[in-house]
């Protein structure tokens, strides 16, 4: 949980004239508040397993997720009588701008990731995962559906040799070698 108040005066000496509906800013009074809750999680389960001392398979899978919601309310005035009152309710009622604004989002993260090695030369790597938001909208284009709420879906696989690894490189030029595709 996060809250910000923030008061601002920026004196006539301090501020590049401006024109405000007709006349010049002479000074400028801010005043905004925000408050920000977010909510996060990572839950996963991880596999880690040699086998004959020459195969290694770790895997990872889990979830992340986060809810978040702000809002906001600022009010900036220009032109009050003198520097010296400096609160934004001392501000000429005809320029004030008032803004606000509420948003809220909720963001769905599952994963999995499965790595092998073999004689710690030979590489295969597996990475899928899908994404939820209420951001996307209910008519995102190339989501996976589960139910009515659409996924964004990834996936790669991966291949590497470690090449300065073998014999025939062992006196070789390279001190690390590695192909990947």
């Amino acid at each position: 949980f996060d809250k910000v108040k923030e008061n601002r005066f920026i004196p006539g000496y301090g501020l590049v004239s401006d024109t405000l509906k007709n006349t010049l800013a002479i000074n400028q009074l801010s005043s905004q508040t925000k408050r920000l809750f977010n909510i996060s999680n990572e839950t996963y389960l991880a596999f880690n397993k040699t086998f004959k001392n020459v195969h290694e398979v770790s895997a990872r899978a889990g979830f992340r997720f986060i809810n978040s919601r702000v809002e906001q309310d600022k009010v900036l005035a220009y032109n009050s009588a003198t520097d010296q009152l400096i609160s934004v309710g001392n501000g000429s009622v005809l320029y004030n701008n008032i803004q606000g604004g509420i948003g809220t989002y909720n963001w769905l993260n599952t994963y999995l990731n499965v790595n092998y090695a073999f004689s710690d030369k030979y590489f295969l790597s597996f990475n899928t995962a899908l994404d939820a938001s209420s951001r996307f909208g209910k008519q995102a284009t190339g989501a996976t559906k589960i139910g009515d709420t659409p996924f964004a879906s990834s996936s790669s696989v991966s291949a590497a040799w470690l090449v300065s690894s073998e014999k025939f490189l062992a006196d070789g030029p390279f001190d690390l070698l590695k192909i990947r595709y």
